[in-house]
């Protein structure tokens, strides 16, 4: 091209790199080969690669290794250097194999996966996966920021919509439900594991299950036209999976994230959280039917498996009692604060309070909602009679009225 050097031509090389020396044993090269190769043709292998032996001690040797061989740094990089030259078609397969197995936690975890994962798709749900990456315009849709929410934002994305990690399971699961509903398909029962992602001082990652529903609990047909998904049968389905590993958690029907919802605690740790998704949520995806979904936190849910112990005991041969509440109360009121009360006023036959009704709107006061309230009574040692179990709910129902400002309706 015409060009001339102007100076002299100077080698930028102030430290000589020198040959690698790593320490070869026989023994271990007919260890990892799983044959004896003689002494004679290993040492002609390694001298035809431009190798030096400069030490010999029993059968470890000293290779040094020329600069021009980068990717041999160990023993078994030798091993395949010399297996390469004496040829793999000429080592002998054994007519049998043994392997160690590796025990650890690892093997624990996706066995449990795999049990919840059958015992859900045998309920007719669907395993949904979904990308980690989304989108941060959900955050500002919300009024949010991402960055004041701990999200971990990715420095290099390849696309404006996928921008972020996911922080928990919420938006992939509405992101599945909006391209369902989208396409017609009007009832959506899946299940997703994943991992959601958060940065405060530190980063972390969490592994969670997410369970979410639309539209009706089955497909219609000539028996019956389809019953709908709602907090109840979600809460079932949660439950099912912590029977399934044999975990006891507290239940605790309120949530702070979901109407209708529920969470499930082990002391102070909340593992789970679900309920009826707000409509600022499923409004940002454009969505106009209800969601159910509920999130498991897989890693404290596994710490917990195996420090319940389960009971057995016969089953009761006299007849329990049922009693139904239909209560007006202020929004502020819990669950669990009538679960509470009730057992306060009788803890030897009242055996369950459970929530099976749940209402708010027209000729429901402002501020206000309904509760309807089921207690069972038993007794081991004889037949109750209803006027010992009237007794009994006269005695919850002016605790409720006095401690909760109850209203029967």
């Amino acid at each position: 091209a015409g060009g001339k050097p102007t100076s002299e031509v100077i080698d930028r090389y102030p430290k000589a790199i020198p040959n690698k020396i790593i320490e070869f044993s026989l023994d271990y090269l007919n260890k990892m080969t799983g044959q004896s190769i003689e002494e004679q043709s290993v040492e002609c292998i390694l001298r035809g690669l431009n190798m030096k032996i400069i030490g010999k001690e029993d059968r470890v040797w000293k290779v040094e290794v020329p600069k021009a061989k980068v990717d041999v740094t160990r023993p078994a990089d030798l091993v395949e250097e010399v297996l390469r030259v004496y040829g793999f078609n000429n080592v002998e397969i054994r007519s049998q194999m043994n392997i160690s197995l590796d025990q650890n936690d690892c093997h624990e975890k996706w066995k449990a996966n795999n049990e919840i994962s059958a015992m859900l798709v045998s309920k007719g749900l669907c395993e949904a996966q979904n990308n980690s990456l989304v989108n941060t315009l959900y955050w500002e849709k919300l009024g949010l920021s991402a960055v004041d929410d701990n999200v971990v934002s990715i420095l290099n994305f390849s696309s404006r919509d996928l921008d972020v990690l996911r922080k928990d399971l919420l938006f992939s699961a509405l992101i599945t439900v909006a391209y369902n509903l989208n396409r017609r398909n009007k009832d959506l029962k899946f299940f997703e594991f994943g991992k959601g992602y958060t940065f405060d001082k530190k980063y972390s990652e969490s592994e969670y299950l997410s369970i979410f529903l639309v539209g009706n609990r089955g497909k219609e047909s000539w028996r019956s036209k389809g019953e709908k998904a709602d907090s109840f049968y979600l809460r079932k389905l949660v439950e099912s999976v912590l029977y399934k590993l044999g975990v006891d958690l507290e239940l605790n029907n309120e949530s702070k994230v979901f109407k209708e919802g529920f969470r499930y605690f082990a002391g102070s740790d909340q593992i789970a959280d679900g309920g009826l998704v707000n409509d600022n949520n499923i409004n940002v995806f454009d969505i106009k039917d209800p969601v159910y979904f509920a999130q498991i936190d897989m890693g404290k849910l596994m710490g917990q498996k195996g420090k319940s112990q389960i009971f057995y005991k016969p089953l009761n041969k006299y007849p329990s009692i049922r009693r139904d509440l239909s209560l007006l109360l202020n929004n502020g009121v819990s669950f669990d604060d009538i679960r509470s009360i009730s057992f306060k006023e009788d803890k030897k036959l009242l055996t369950s309070v459970d929530l099976f009704d749940v209402y708010e709107g027209k000729g429901i006061e402002n501020g206000m909602k309904s509760y309807a309230v089921s207690f069972v009574f038993e007794n081991e040692q004889k037949t109750m009679k209803d006027k010992e179990v009237d007794r009994i709910m006269n005695k919850i129902t002016t605790a409720l009225e006095n401690d909760l400002g109850a209203k029967l309706r």
